[in-house]
């Protein structure tokens, strides 16, 4: 589990505060990223990430979490970190809470896992370098401003799971339209751009009549 960094005395913040992974250390939890590394790899064992773990670690450029087993990533355990720009989640990422990424300016990529459950709301707010994403399938909801102020989000695949979309989940993005599947009952305001187009396809026409006998 990656915890947030804890308030440590000033003769024990080397040790407490940036250690990774110092298991006899006499740190409240042991597991702290080092913030001083621009690229992380998450090992197997983790499990977790809490919220705020990587909150102050401005120098880190590109997390992989592709060969953990974390499940969970905690509200702001990416935030406002300004030379992100590369993330690999693992195929076992059920939950982002939200403001997960939020500010994440120079955020690029996002390798999503095929399945999901839960995108928190804000999650990826003003990621502001994202130009496409597909959103994993298992995902019903869309919350509130998801993906709001991604001003250079052009393309998104919607998976086949979704029924709602909060209020200003694509809002000031450069989407230019969308075609929903029926499955999506729930549109809420400022759902999309300003002027932005949205569909649902049309139903098929009914069967043609069979030709009558001679």
């Amino acid at each position: 589990v990656y915890k947030r960094q804890p308030y440590c005395e000033p003769d024990k913040c080397q040790l407490c505060g940036m250690g990774l992974n110092f298991p006899n250390s006499t740190c409240p939890d042991s597991t702290w990223v080092d913030c001083s590394e621009e690229h992380v790899v998450v090992p197997s064992s983790a499990t977790r990430i809490d919220r705020d773990a990587f909150r102050q670690c401005t120098n880190l450029k590109s997390i992989n979490m592709s060969g953990s087993q974390v499940s969970y990533i905690g509200s702001s355990a990416f935030r406002d970190l300004p030379n992100l720009h590369t993330v690999h989640l693992p195929e076992t990422m059920d939950e982002i809470k939200s403001y997960a990424f939020y500010g994440c300016t120079s955020l690029q990529t996002v390798v999503m896992p095929t399945h999901m459950n839960i995108l928190g709301a804000q999650a990826f707010r003003n990621c502001i370098s994202v130009t496409s994403v597909t959103i994993p399938e298992g995902i019903t909801t869309l919350n509130v401003a998801t993906f709001r102020d991604c001003t250079q989000l052009s393309h998104v695949v919607l998976p086949s799971t979704l029924e709602q979309i909060f209020a200003s989940v694509f809002r000031d993005t450069n989407l230019p339209w969308m075609l929903l599947s029926p499955t999506v009952t729930t549109v809420k305001d400022h759902a999309f751009p300003n002027g932005y187009g949205y569909v649902h396809p049309p139903p098929l026409p009914p069967p043609s009549p069979l030709p009558a006998p001679p």
